[in-house]
């Protein structure tokens, strides 16, 4: 979902642009730190399981909503009115 939004967020540029790209590839790199990082943790203390699907599912769940929010809002405001 990340590389997704990343993508298909900006406008396209036929010469390239290598800022969103970079910034994608920084963010799943921390992204798997975190989950190293968690991974490790949760070793040691089985109470921080919950914090894992935390880590799976909140990123992929916020770039849902930035990506495909605005045009789910736009598509169900007529029918509302």
């Amino acid at each position: 979902m990340v590389a997704l939004f990343t993508v298909l967020s900006g406008a396209f540029s036929r010469h390239g642009n290598i800022k969103r790209p970079f910034i994608a590839i920084l963010s799943v790199v921390a992204l798997i730190a975190l989950n190293l990082l968690l991974q490790n943790l949760t070793s040691r203390n089985l109470q921080l399981v919950p914090l894992m699907w935390l880590v799976a599912g909140l990123p992929a769940a916020l770039c849902a909503g930035l990506l495909f929010g605005p045009e789910l809002r736009q598509r169900l405001r007529p029918r509302l009115s």
